[in-house]
């Protein structure tokens, strides 16, 4: 006669409910974390297909001769006649200092012309330096001053919320190249580490861009170092555009038109947005965006040909634990002060990054996979 099967005691199924919990949550945090950590890369399985090779490239136009500026002229010392004698000893000649003249400042490349006081002379050097608190780097091709700053400024985290004294901190990067191929992108077709997307660059700046990737719904435009990574006949949302010239625009939906776009010599497209400045340069207010609240940001502006800023703000799991973010106001006139004619908002939250001269600015979450970084570098 067999004996009654017994119930297994409720202790027991508690401990394996719990061995069993505990091993779902091993897998996951191994494929999820450690796995990420260890370097595979983590594609967004819904993200629109990124075409590679580029599904076409937007020639750089022929550079046109630009002028060369004359030598300059030192000041001379007191040039009065200087005394000569003859056998009596009498004064019979005059003789005059000559004039010290600089060979012309080099104006070679896009923008030489325009900012050649901002360059090294000499191919190859390098000047690092800190005056003020203000670090800088001039190189031939690049100059960049890199401002970092913490402060409190009053702002609402959340649209009609009451303003509160909030500690920020921000880099901002005033920036000019001699050559529009000085200010370039790192990009995948998949998303990557934001230090395998720097590496090999030869960047003395980056920064974080619109992460294209992750776009699932509004399939945007994508432009980047002239190759048309996606065309697009409509857009959803603001575009930036910085174009083989060296100039910069935001296009609205209503705006768009791709054959127009194509007609004008693309050089990069970002797509996120929105823009953030009046047609004057001042800073658009109330500004109607689903991500205007308090949040780490990174933005891009443009004052002329040549001649950027780039910007990242931390956020409170930042670089240092210092700062709330920014909302997208205060993003605005921080960008208007800086001298921006055009600037727009790029991707924040925990995609942002910022890097300098060797070293991170700015990260949120350093082990944040993303498609597309900004750069400054020397181009060789």
């Amino acid at each position: 006669m067999r004996s009654a099967h017994k119930k297994m005691p409720v202790w027991k199924l508690i401990l394996i409910d719990l061995l069993l919990l505990a091993i779902c949550l091993s897998s996951f945090c191994y494929f999820h974390h450690i796995k990420d950590i260890w370097g595979s890369e983590i594609v967004d399985e819904n993200a629109p297909e990124v075409t590679e090779p580029p599904l076409m490239v937007v020639t750089r136009p022929p550079r046109t001769n630009r002028p060369t500026l004359p030598s300059t002229t030192l000041p001379t010392p007191d040039t009065n006649p200087l005394p000569g004698t003859d056998e009596t000893g009498d004064v019979t000649t005059t003789e005059k200092i000559p004039e010290i003249t600089e060979p012309p400042l080099d104006t070679s490349g896009d923008f030489g012309y325009l900012h050649a006081e901002k360059f090294a002379q000499t191919v190859g050097e390098v000047v690092r330096g800190e005056e003020e608190g203000v670090k800088f780097y001039q190189s031939h091709d690049v100059y960049v001053e890199m401002h970092e700053v913490i402060t409190t400024l009053e702002q609402a985290s959340k649209r009609g919320g009451s303003k509160k004294k909030t500690t920020v901190r921000y880099c901002l990067a005033d920036i000019y190249v001699r050559n529009i191929e000085n200010l370039f992108t790192s990009y995948s077709s998949g998303n990557k580490s934001f230090n395998s997307l720097l590496e090999g660059t030869n960047s003395v700046l980056a920064i974080s861009g619109d992460v294209f990737n992750l776009a699932t719904a509004s399939k945007p435009v994508v432009i980047r170092n002239g190759n048309v990574i996606r065309k697009s006949n409509s857009i959803k949302n603001d575009i930036c555009v910085m174009y083989w010239d060296g100039t910069m625009e935001t296009i609205s939906p209503d705006e768009y038109n791709w054959e127009e776009l194509l007609a004008k010599a693309p050089y990069q497209v970002w797509s996120f947005g929105p823009e953030l400045l009046n047609d004057d340069g001042t800073a658009k207010t109330n500004i109607s965006s689903s991500v205007w609240t308090l949040n780490p940001r990174a933005a891009i502006g443009y004052v002329e040909p040549g001649h950027y800023v780039l910007v990242v703000v931390d956020g409170q799991r930042g670089t240092n634990g210092t700062g709330s973010g920014m909302n997208m106001d205060e993003l605005a006139k921080l960008l208007s002060d800086a001298g921006c004619k055009q600037a727009y908002n790029l991707d924040g939250g925990t995609s942002v990054y910022g890097y300098y001269d060797g070293k991170m600015t700015v990260y949120f979450d350093k082990y944040r996979k993303i498609s597309d970084i900004i750069c400054v570098g020397e181009i060789g």
